[in-house]
C-alpha cells in the first residue's frame, strides 16, 4: 500500500481508527495514509502529534485529546503501543471516554499489537468505539497479491514468476521486499520485471522455490521433485530455509485447488482465486493430470503426514519423501494398465 486505504477505513468522516494485528509495516503505512487525508500540510506542525502508549500518562493523554484544531479542520493524534495504557486503569478510561464520544474535529488513530491469547476487554472496548482493521504476517500466496499490488501502484508490472524469485529471496518482512520492489521498477524501466531483472537487481534468486517445486508435483514430476527437495529445504544462497512442516502445508492448498478445479472446472477455480488470477491456468493444466481418487489419495496422505510431524521432535524429511514415493508409486501403477 502506498496510499490507498482498506474499505473499511475509507471514508471521510473523521473518528477513530484502530489498527491492530503483528505486521508493523502495513500498520505504518496506513497510519500515514490516515494524517495525510485530515492534515493540512500548511498546519500539520499545529494540528498532529505522536504519542506512545508506554510513555503517557491520564492528564496528558486528555490535554491532548482534547485540544482543537488550530486553523483547520481536523486535528490528528496518532497513539502507537496502544496496548500499553491497558495496565493504567485511568489512561485506559481516559482513552475510552473520548473514542466513545469523539470531539468534531479529531481524528485519533491508534496502532495496537495484540499479545497471543484471548483479546482484552480494553481492546474489544476501542474495537467496538472505532473503524478497525487487522494487519497480520501474510501468507505466501497473499505475499504474492501484495508484490504485485505493490509493483503496480508504483506504476510497473510484475511477471508471477518474478514475483515468487523476489518473495522466495527476500521472505516476508514487507519492510524489505517494499526496498526491493522499488529498486526493481526502477530497473526495469518502461517494461515488465521478470525474473533476469531480479537477478540484473543484485537479488539472488534460489536454484529451486516452494512454487516450482510445488509445480513439480502438480506436473507429476516425481523423480525431479524428489531429487530437488533438498534444494527447497536449504536455500543456503539466499540465507532463507524451508522446513518440512511449511511444504506440507503449501502442498495441501496445492491439491486443494487441483481438486477444486478437477471437480469445478476453470470457472470455479477462477472464482475462488479471483485475487491470484496468474495461477489459474496453471492449476486447470495440472488438475487434468490427476483423478479425483488421486487428488483424495495424496490430501489424506498429507493430513496423515502433518499428524505424523507433529507428533514428531525432528523435522522427518523420510515422511515426506515416502509421500512423495506413494504418489510416484501410483503413477507407474496407473501407467501399466492396459487400455480400455
Amino acid at each position: 500500500m502506498t496510499g490507498r486505504l482498506p474499505p473499511r477505513l475509507d471514508h471521510e468522516l473523521g473518528g477513530s481508527f484502530l489498527l491492530h494485528g503483528d505486521d508493523e509495516f502495513r500498520k505504518s503505512e496506513v497510519e500515514r495514509a490516515l494524517c495525510d487525508r485530515y492534515l493540512d500540510p500548511a498546519t500539520r506542525d499545529f494540528n498532529f502529534d505522536l504519542l506512545r502508549g508506554g510513555e503517557i500518562g491520564p492528564e496528558s493523554l486528555i490535554a491532548v485529546l482534547t485540544t482543537p484544531p488550530m486553523m483547520a479542520e481536523w486535528r490528528v493524534v496518532l497513539l502507537r503501543d496502544t496496548q500499553r495504557l491497558a495496565s493504567g486503569a485511568k489512561t485506559r478510561r481516559a482513552l475510552l471516554a473520548v473514542v466513545e464520544s469523539m470531539p468534531a474535529g479529531l481524528v485519533v488513530v491508534m496502532s495496537y499489537t495484540l499479545s497471543r491469547g484471548r483479546q482484552p476487554k480494553f481492546f474489544k472496548d476501542l474495537r467496538k468505539a472505532s473503524a478497525s482493521a487487522e494487519f497480520n504476517q501474510l501468507s505466501d500466496y497473499k505475499l504474492h497479491e501484495w508484490v504485485i499490488s505493490r509493483v503496480g501502484e508504483l506504476g510497473g508490472k510484475i511477471q508471477p514468476e518474478a514475483a515468487r524469485a523476489v518473495t522466495a529471496s527476500s521472505g516476508n518482512d514487507l519492510g524489505i521486499l517494499a526496498q526491493e520492489l522499488d529498486k526493481l521498477v526502477s530497473v526495469a524501466g518502461d517494461g515488465p520485471v521478470t525474473v533476469d531483472t531480479v537477478r540484473a537487481a543484485g537479488v539472488r534468486v534460489p536454484a529451486m522455490d516452494r512454487w516450482r517445486w510445488f509445480d513439480l508435483i502438480g506436473d507429476r514430476s516425481f523423480d525431479a521433485a524428489l531429487n530437488s527437495l533438498w534444494d527447497v529445504l536449504n536455500q543456503s544462497q539466499t540465507g532463507r530455509s524451508e522446513s518440512v512442516v511449511g511444504l506440507v502445508s503449501g502442498l495441501t492448498t496445492h491439491f486443494l485447488r487441483l481438486g477444486l478445479a478437477a471437480e469445478g472446472g476453470r470457472r470455479q477455480l477462477a472464482s475462488a482465486l479471483s485475487r491470484q488470477s496468474w495461477l489459474v491456468d496453471r492449476i486447470v493444466r495440472q488438475s487434468r493430470r490427476w483423478s479425483a481418487a488421486e487428488i483424495e489419495a495424496a490430501l489424506e496422505g498429507l493430513i496423515r503426514l502433518d499428524r505424523l510431524l507433529k507428533a514428531s521432535a525432528h523435522s522427518d524429511v523420510h515422511y515426506l519423501e515416502e509421500w512423495l514415493l506413494a504418489r510416484k508409486a501410483h503413477t507407474s501403477v496407473r501407467a501399466a494398465r492396459p487400455a480400455a
